[in-house]
């Protein structure tokens, strides 16, 4: 079984109307029907819902919309890892710019 780890661009594409919006979701399908397993960092679901809320806050949805918009972003099947090598060399590589 194949593993792949998504950027939260993808997922947030999936749900709220951007450019590539139909790319987004025919990645997501494909990936569903050959059964591959998705990963990510535990942040992920914070993304996820913090453009929830700044969608609602900046008033581009509805508070219900958002709740909509938030709970299919969280029911994508996703193995989440606390990665402490990942958090080190992410603050490695903020130091170098």
């Amino acid at each position: 079984m194949s593993q792949v780890v998504l950027d939260s661009g993808i997922f947030i594409a999936s749900v709220y109307p951007e450019t590539l919006t139909f790319e987004a979701k025919g990645l997501l399908h494909q990936l569903q029907e050959a059964q591959i397993t998705l990963h990510a960092p535990t942040l992920l679901r914070y993304e996820l819902i913090a453009v929830s809320r700044k969608a609602v806050y900046q008033k581009r949805i509805t508070a219900d919309e958002g709740q909509i918009a938030r709970d299919q972003l969280m029911s994508y099947p996703v193995t989440l890892h606390f990665d402490d090598a990942l958090l080190k060399r992410a603050y490695k590589l903020a130091e170098e710019d």
